[in-house]
């Protein structure tokens, strides 16, 4: 049985070595390459598992922040995502227009942090 302070470190751990592995293989295998579902799997295992070690170590630390800091967290986070979807279209846009390939892998990352935005809406309003 594993430690459950020791829970976050290992998804940690995890994460950034999937992350890792797949940097590695499309690095090591650039005549063949690797098949962008694979690729696209490693990367999202990873990142879940990066968010998931995230998440537990905040549940076991406990907080000393007042509603100020909260807040300017919020207000960040929240301008992240707006700054990285923003970034993403004009990326995909750029693309779609100068080039004769259309880039999903762009498309897959919005939806992603989208959703994932409103799954955690979701979650948190249900939760109280």
């Amino acid at each position: 049985m594993i430690a459950p302070n020791r829970m976050p470190r290992i998804y940690l751990g995890l994460g950034v070595a999937t992350l890792v592995l797949s940097l590695l293989l499309d690095f090591a295998l650039p005549d063949e390459g690797m098949s962008d579902t694979l690729q696209l799997a490693l990367v999202a295992a990873g990142t879940l598992l990066l968010a998931t070690g995230f998440y537990l170590h905040q549940r076991q630390t406990p907080s000393a922040a007042d509603e100020r800091f909260l807040l300017h967290r919020l207000k960040s986070s929240r301008f992240g995502l707006l700054l990285g979807l923003v970034t993403i279209f004009a990326l995909f846009f750029y693309h779609a227009l100068a080039g004769d390939k259309m880039p999903w892998d762009l498309v897959a990352v919005a939806a992603a942090m989208a959703l994932g935005k409103l799954a955690a809406m979701a979650y948190f309003k249900a939760t109280g």
